[in-house]
C-alpha cells in the first residue's frame, strides 16, 4: 500500500491515534486504517497503522461529517 496521507490526534495524557490513507498499487483501491501509535516515530507509526490498524468505513466518516453539520430548522 501506497501511504498518501496521515492523520494524527493526541489526548491530555500523551496518546497518540492516528489515521492513514493509503492506495493500493495494483488495483488503485483507496482505504483508511485508524489505530494507536507509540508517538516516537512516525515513520514506524504509520507503518504499524497501515499494517494492523482497523480498516476505517467512508460511510461512517461520512456520517460523522453529517452530525457536525448543523441541523435546519423546521
Amino acid at each position: 500500500m501506497k501511504v498518501l496521507h496521515s492523520y494524527w490526534f493526541s489526548d491530555m495524557s500523551g496518546g497518540h491515534m492516528g489515521i492513514v490513507v493509503g492506495e493500493d498499487e495494483r488495483t488503485k483501491e483507496r482505504k483508511a486504517y485508524i489505530g494507536i501509535a507509540g508517538g516516537h516515530n512516525q515513520e514506524d507509526d504509520i507503518a504499524a497503522i497501515a499494517a494492523r490498524g482497523q480498516k476505517v468505513s467512508p460511510a461512517i466518516l461520512e456520517e460523522i461529517l453529517g452530525k457536525l453539520k448543523p441541523q435546519k430548522s423546521k
